[in-house]
């Protein structure tokens, strides 16, 4: 890292500490949200805050895996869309600081899924859909330009 980025931000115990969360998450990406929230914590406090969102998004990769479907760029919308909703549903469902929680699963959902995954009935509850669908579709189709090179 340059000389003076995040200086002192993160120092090496905390990024440890960081690490360590993270991990934990993963080991539990098999056992459904609600039990994980109940296990981590459901108030808006970290580590808890960040890491029930990514094992939600875990969870719905370790889903998919188990399935044994094709891979997520090829499934069609209404599966997506069924993953998508189920695990922001799961995630709402685990009370306490849910509305955060949600959010920020589902930005990480439609980064990994892509925007076809948000169900037809939210899209239409969403008065600025088209643009967030039209920007979030761009960035998607830049980041695997940049995958590519």
């Amino acid at each position: 890292m340059p000389a003076g980025r995040f200086t002192g931000a993160c120092t090496p115990d905390r990024a440890a500490a960081i690490a360590g969360h993270l991990q934990q998450v993963l080991q539990l990406r098999g056992q459904p949200q609600a039990a994980v929230i109940q296990q981590l914590g459901r108030n808006c406090h970290m580590p808890n805050a960040c890491q029930t969102p990514i094992h939600g998004l875990l969870h719905a990769e370790w889903r998919l895996a188990q399935q044994q479907q094709q891979p997520r760029q090829e499934l069609p919308a209404s599966e997506k869309q069924q993953l998508f909703a189920s695990a922001v549903c799961d995630a709402l469902a685990g009370g306490g600081c849910c509305a955060s929680r949600a959010c920020f699963l589902g930005a990480c959902l439609g980064a990994w899924l892509g925007p076809d995954a948000v169900p037809p009935a939210w899209q239409q509850k969403c008065s600025s859909w088209q643009s967030i669908a039209q920007q979030t579709t761009q960035l998607l189709m830049n980041r695997d330009a940049a995958s590519r090179q």
